[in-house]
């Protein structure tokens, strides 16, 4: 694993966490306020990483630190059940057909050490797209990382027409936290 770290001009501590070939990225982080302070982490599952890390925010996890912020929280962690790294769905979704690895060596692990050591834990991955043989790996693949949730400290955003969490990044930055169901709605698959 690669580990960079960065701290900016705005005292906000940056991190990625990286496959040691770069294709995969395990974690982003930011964490702000003072040091001697324990943290309080709000980890966000997505989708799939950008390309942001440890010098750069993208918009969604400039949108995520202002969720965080609100919560009380002090720390941001951003894990994916698929993590290498696109910045475009499509990529994704091509790869995942094409049998590539997109979810990542010990991800799993990965994911539920995030968890365990969230305060708040908030599903984010927004609506399913993309041909059925897709839909039915990211159920199957959602299906293994949402037993790694915590009941009472699992939340999303809202749901979307299809019963989907909301991803963050359009939302308004009073949108309320929503208890997460640990059973997944079934109906979209067979759309």
């Amino acid at each position: 694993m690669i580990r960079r770290r960065k701290t900016g001009d705005d005292g906000v501590e940056r991190w990625a966490i990286f496959s040691d070939d770069m294709l995969f990225r395990y974690e982003l982080g930011r964490s702000w306020g003072s040091a001697d302070r324990p943290l309080f982490v709000m980890t966000v599952l997505g989708l799939n990483p950008s390309d942001a890390d440890e010098k750069r925010d993208d918009p969604t996890a400039t949108r995520c630190m202002g969720f965080a912020r609100r919560e009380g929280m002090n720390a941001l962690r951003m894990v994916n059940p698929f993590v290498r790294i696109f910045t475009k769905s499509r990529d994704l979704i091509d790869a995942a057909i094409a049998d590539e690895d997109v979810v990542g060596p010990g991800n799993d692990e990965w994911i539920g050490g995030a968890f365990a050591t969230s305060k708040i834990v908030v599903i984010a991955h927004g609506a399913l797209k993309g041909p059925r043989t897709f839909r039915e790996l990211f159920v199957r693949r959602l299906g293994d990382v949402y037993r790694l949730t915590t009941k009472g400290k699992t939340f999303c955003l809202g749901w979307t027409q299809d019963g989907e969490p909301r991803h963050p990044l359009y939302l308004r930055a009073d949108t309320p936290l929503r208890p997460w169901p640990r059973q997944r709605p079934k109906s979209y698959i067979e759309s």
